[in-house]
């Protein structure tokens, strides 16, 4: 997960993988920065990616988050 390079507003975003409903990974990444996620889902049903904004600048579509070839695996 990162934020595309492209992005006009280089501010922060912040990744949360949710797990029938709960967070089980949230983690802050700037531009030029890539985190990796391994996150146990396997006793869940339903499973979210969320990216939400950090900043009121970000509210107008400034940034774009970017969740890299997800992959479920078990």
């Amino acid at each position: 997960m990162g934020i595309a390079d492209d992005s006009p507003v280089a501010l922060p975003l912040l990744f949360t993988v949710l797990a029938d409903g709960k967070a089980v990974f949230t983690a802050k990444v700037g531009l030029g920065k890539v985190r990796p996620v391994n996150v146990d889902i396997s006793t869940a049903t339903q499973v979210s990616l969320r990216v939400s904004t950090t900043s009121t600048n970000q509210c107008h579509g400034g940034t774009t988050g970017v969740w890299i070839a997800p992959e479920v695996r078990h």
